[in-house]
């Protein structure tokens, strides 16, 4: 893993350093053709064999090849990054355009507030299609960060994946009303969706129009 960040760190001066650091560490670690018969324990990373004399570096190195070298896992995080700053950035940009403003809130959630009255935003990015059950209890959870902020007049659930729409509009129905409104958004062509949605949650003298 780490001879492939060395070989995708380009040539500009500022990722020079990053080359270095990285070939330093390689340093540590001698590689070997065959498995050797000495005392030095030997870890297989990448379908290459190290021979590594440290224990700790041992235990580090096992722990790394779990956690981070499967590609699959490292692409999977990468577009969960970039679909949360992505549709982060949107929300942030619709809100501008109905004359809101928007702060960054805990656990990864953003705030858009009219003049001290907010809607609670939250991001939900899943590698698959979502359940039924699954939307309804993070529509419950957001529920329940409304009712505790004195602040907050209603929310908005962005998810990656398409939905049952029929099954959500009931579910939040029988909660008696729209004060929280969820949106599926894959891309550029579902922006009108968000701003909509802004739009019905926004104060209106004093009151959420729906």
């Amino acid at each position: 893993m780490l001879s492939q960040l060395a070989e995708r760190a380009q040539l500009p001066p500022e990722d020079r350093l990053q080359q270095r650091a990285i070939r330093t560490i390689l340093s540590m670690f001698e590689a070997a053709s065959e498995p050797s018969d000495d005392a030095k324990a030997q870890t297989a990373i990448t379908g290459s064999t190290f021979r590594v004399s440290d224990p700790t570096a041992i235990a580090l190195l096992d722990e790394l090849h779990d956690k981070l070298s499967s590609d699959a896992e490292l692409t999977a995080r990468a577009a969960q990054m970039r679909y949360l700053h992505a549709a982060k950035l949107l929300v942030e940009r619709e809100a501008a355009a109905l004359g809101a403003t928007t702060v960054s809130a805990q656990h990864g959630n953003l705030v858009v507030s009219w003049s001290g009255r907010e809607v609670v935003v939250t991001v939900h990015h899943a590698e698959k299609s979502l359940s039924s059950g699954a939307v309804f209890l993070a529509i419950e959870r957001l529920d329940a960060e409304i009712a505790g902020s004195y602040r907050a007049i209603g929310g908005l659930l962005v998810l990656n994946t398409s939905t049952d729409s029929s099954a959500i509009d009931d579910f939040l129905a029988k909660k008696g009303g729209a004060t929280v409104q969820v949106v599926t958004w894959q891309g550029e062509a579902d922006d009108p969706a968000i701003r909509a949605a802004l739009q019905r949650l926004r104060p209106v003298d004093g009151k959420t129009t729906h």
